[in-house]
């Protein structure tokens, strides 16, 4: 579970510190920074999991617009296996190379499980007593390069369980379309691979599309179950099946045929049934759908959350964010400087509702 996050140097977050909670709702105006705390997780995972070289994960024109420091500064506080991890990425720019990592560390608690120099990666195992340590680029992430050792199980723990496996995003439900030819073992940010997902899921966790078949009758009648047929072309292709209507027979349709209402929701349900990510953090879920649609999904979301995970929400939308506003709820503003982020006052002896206190502001 994610517990702070702190930016200094980023776009409009200058020494900023977020500490979200295990369901957590974002408000604010456009522009006022909340894209940019999804921009920095995706940011770090890229580093730290995929071992993206740090000048293209973070270029120069990534800092803040009217600050002349050199240095990018990012830490992760993220509570698992019955300890508390930080990680801490420092970026600097200007000199050669150009973009390079300052230094780079994670610990557990009050024990170091790796620390990066500016030089020399020095490895520690899980009990924090240091091994070897070496020279490396200062341009990548030494830790993504660590492999599957019993001595490193808690730094692949924060990396592989945690990090890899988040899942940030909004959905675009037109983006793609049916083809379902290779697997993919997880749900792109924008959900334009759900075919292929679904694939994977159907050979994985079938039970968990059965309960996302039971969320989804309600707003596609008569669904029996999703299938990835081969069609007459060889190509595979993700297919809803159907129950018979009154006056005709079972039939199926192609995923593409679906509503964008209906597709965000396919996505939506299978994050929190079938998925493995430990977080969720979207943007506008609400998008296309109808308010008896969104409703559910919110409620199942909290469920989903409660049971051991964490969900964060930003959106504009009135009936999301009353709905959501019971949980912590934060309102980011921004005018001509840094992103600021405060708890949203709401007025409830007064029977004001939290969309009505986001749209007024602060007093």
């Amino acid at each position: 579970m994610l517990r702070r996050l702190h930016v200094d140097n980023f776009a409009s977050l200058v020494n900023f510190d977020w500490k979200p909670e295990r369901i957590c709702l974002l408000l604010g105006a456009n522009g006022a920074g909340k894209s940019s705390l999804p921009g920095v997780l995706r940011r770090i995972r890229e580093v730290v999991v995929w071992e993206t070289p740090v000048a293209q994960v973070f270029p120069s024109e990534t800092r803040t617009a009217w600050q002349t420091l050199p240095h990018q500064v990012f830490e992760l506080d993220v509570e698992g296996r019955g300890g508390l991890f930080r990680y801490r990425l420092q970026v600097r720019h200007g000199g050669l190379p150009k973009v390079r990592i300052d230094e780079e560390s994670l610990s557990k608690d009050t024990r170091t499980l790796y620390r990066f120099d500016g030089r020399e990666a020095h490895l520690y195992d899980n009990r924090g007593v240091e091994g070897a340590h070496f020279p490396v680029t200062d341009q990548r992430s030494y830790m993504s390069s660590l492999t599957e050792r019993p001595e490193t199980e808690e730094l692949r723990w924060f990396r592989d369980e945690f990090l890899r496996k988040i899942w940030i995003g909004g959905l675009a439900p037109s983006a793609g379309g049916s083809a379902a030819n290779e697997e993919h073992a997880a749900l792109s940010h924008d959900g334009s691979n759900l075919p292929s997902w679904y694939r994977h899921l159907l050979q994985e966790r079938p039970e968990k599309l059965g309960e996302v078949v039971e969320d989804l009758r309600p707003s596609i009648p008569g669904l029996k179950a999703f299938r990835t047929p081969v069609g007459d072309d060889g190509q595979r292709s993700l297919k809803l099946a159907f129950g018979a209507p009154d006056d005709g027979g079972a039939y199926e349709l192609s995923y593409h045929q679906l509503s964008d209402g209906q597709r965000a929701l396919t996505a939506l349900y299978a994050l929190i049934r079938a998925s493995d990510a430990p977080m969720i953090m979207i943007d506008e879920p609400d998008n296309f759908l109808a308010v008896r649609e969104i409703r559910p999904w919110l409620a199942a979301a909290e469920e989903w959350a409660f049971a051991g995970h964490q969900l964060i929400v930003a959106t504009h939308n009135d009936h999301a964010v009353d709905h959501l506003a019971s949980n912590q709820t934060l309102l980011l503003r921004r005018t001509n400087g840094p992103t600021r982020i405060e708890p949203l006052e709401v007025d409830l002896n007064a029977g004001q509702k939290a969309s009505q206190a986001a749209l007024e502001g602060p007093q």
